[in-house]
């Protein structure tokens, strides 16, 4: 996209990449879980352990995965709403280069086709 974003504005995105890179991670391991989960199971001899955060939160709550599935969902609408908060507060402070409101929203276009790619990737389904 030929941006030229400065350190100091970067700096100021790390809320934002840290909130991003939270909710895709999510989304990842909610779509990528019964996946991981057979192949744990089947794949091999002495069996697998599997790698998530929807297997250590059903560990932790003792819900079972489907239901844990289910509350990352919701998590995942919130991380999904607080970007939304978080661009209007770096849009608010002002002082925003149009490469750093380009940055900005390439980040927003990442986010919102993580979800859809996850669900309809042969990655992942089963």
């Amino acid at each position: 996209m030929a941006q030229h974003v400065p350190a100091s504005d970067l700096a100021r995105a790390h809320d934002l990449e840290k909130n991003y890179s939270d909710c895709i991670t999510s989304i990842n391991d909610v779509c990528s879980y019964d996946k991981e989960a057979l192949a744990a199971r089947t794949l091999h001899r002495e069996g697998g352990s599997v790698c998530s955060a929807v297997q250590v939160l059903a560990d932790e709550t003792g819900l079972p995965p489907q239901m844990t599935k289910r509350i990352m969902w919701s998590m995942i609408r919130e991380w999904e709403r607080n970007h939304e908060r978080i661009v209007e507060e770096l849009i608010n402070q002002g002082s925003c280069s149009e490469d750093f409101v380009g940055y900005v929203d390439g980040i927003k276009s990442q986010l919102s086709g993580t979800e859809l790619w996850s669900r309809t990737t042969l990655r992942y389904l089963i």
